[in-house]
């Protein structure tokens, strides 16, 4: 996807009068962090703020979702030295680049989100005068990330943001909000739970777009079909669920059964060639991303969730809005999302043989899978609206705001 970017000097004139927010975000890559910016991003400028965003650079195999934001009339600044990879000089640019940023376009609120941007982007903006900081911890990398030197200054690092730079620090789910609190990332006073909001929409009537991925893949009618919706990295425990998937696969003579794997990243050869060597390529299919979800959901029956460690995973509440059957493995904030075997089975990670055997129970009891999946769906859109999220976020804004002396129309 083509990047496109805005000059500094556009970006610092704003047409609003409303209080000015700029989002900062290491990278605007397809995923949930994301979708999430850009839903309050567009749901605060209907309420009259100003709320612009600032991007670092996305990853070889990554889609940069830049354009698509600009398009839809949000003013995006692409920071050209921010970067998940970059080293200690790329670093100390990015927070230069980020120091006079805010200078520049003096802001009353940043809210950061990311590791890199919620280090450099805190110090930058405390340097900067910027009277109110916020953070989003959208998932826990202090677990299954790093090794144990990494996760130590990374650790490190966040403290040193939570306790002494930013004012509050957003938690997804009552789960991870805990997990902060024992790694001591900042007092529990500052750590807020605010969940995700959707538009569920388009995942509420899929009857139009059953059948259209099979007949894609050449995939019979019959078959059932297990699926993951994923970026294809370490993290995923996408190796565990290719085991579960092969297990699944063999042992399964009654019912045909197909894999499909929707999303990509830097371990798309390695899972291809893992699926080659065991032999069920020809009913494992890798479709790379894809924007028509409606079409993926549709034909899933089975929906699997492999990860080692995940906040609020947004292919997760898109699987419950869609009333879909899910297998996922119970990690991070997955069980405040999901109750096992109630609206999901949940699974310890790095089991795939636990996997295995709840997908093909899953694969072989049809009413077990609808009772699963419309509780799913129920849960979805009783705690993940819209509405909600930007209740919580302009009340969180407004407090601090109001805390530094600031009202709605003033910067």
């Amino acid at each position: 996807m083509q990047k496109q970017s805005v000059s500094n000097r556009d970006f610092v004139g704003g047409t609003s009068l409303g209080t000015r927010v700029l989002h900062v975000v290491t990278r605007l890559n397809a995923g949930g962090v994301t979708h999430q910016i850009l839903t309050v991003t567009e749901q605060l400028r209907k309420l009259g703020y100003d709320v612009q965003i600032a991007a670092g650079r996305c990853g070889r195999r990554e889609v940069d979702c830049s354009r698509d934001i600009i398009e839809r009339g949000v003013q995006v600044c692409k920071l050209s030295h921010l970067s998940n990879a970059a080293g200690p000089v790329g670093d100390l640019l990015a927070f230069l680049e980020l120091y006079r940023l805010f200078r520049n376009t003096r802001p009353s609120l940043v809210h950061l989100h990311m590791f890199k941007a919620r280090v450099l982007g805190s110090l930058a903006a405390w340097l900067a005068g910027i009277p109110v900081i916020i953070e989003t911890l959208h998932g826990n990398i202090l677990e299954g990330y790093y090794n144990k030197l990494a996760t130590a200054i990374i650790l490190f690092a966040e403290r040193i943001v939570g306790w002494m730079l930013a004012q509050c620090v957003i938690a997804v789910s009552e789960g991870p909000r805990a997990e902060l609190i024992r790694y001591g990332v900042a007092p529990a006073r500052k750590i807020k739970v605010v969940r995700y909001g959707f538009d569920f929409d388009r995942l509420l009537n899929l009857a139009p777009f059953r059948g259209q991925l099979k007949a894609e893949l050449n995939i019979p009618s019959g078959v059932v079909v297990v699926g993951i919706v994923s970026r294809l990295v370490p993290i995923k425990g996408l190796d565990d669920f290719l085991k579960a998937a092969d297990h699944v696969v063999k042992s399964n003579g009654k019912i045909p059964i197909h894999v499909v794997i929707a999303g990509d990243g830097e371990l798309r050869e390695e899972l291809e060639g893992y699926c080659k060597g065991v032999g069920i390529e020809r009913v494992c299919r890798f479709l790379g991303w894809r924007d028509d979800i409606e079409k993926i959901y549709a034909d899933i029956d089975v929906f699997v969730m492999s990860s080692l460690n995940e906040g609020s995973p947004v292919s997760l509440i898109e699987a419950m809005a869609a009333g879909k059957a899910i297998v996922s493995t119970g990690v991070g904030g997955i069980p405040d999302m999901l109750e096992d075997g109630v609206s999901a089975f949940l699974v310890p990670p790095k089991e795939p043989q636990a996997l295995a055997a709840a997908i093909l129970r899953l694969v072989s009891e049809g009413d077990t899978r609808e009772r699963l999946g419309k509780e799913a769906q129920v849960r979805a859109l009783q705690d993940y609206s819209i509405p909600s999220l930007v209740c919580q976020i302009e009340g969180l804004y407004q407090a601090l705001l109001s805390s530094h002396g600031i009202k709605a129309g003033q910067r």
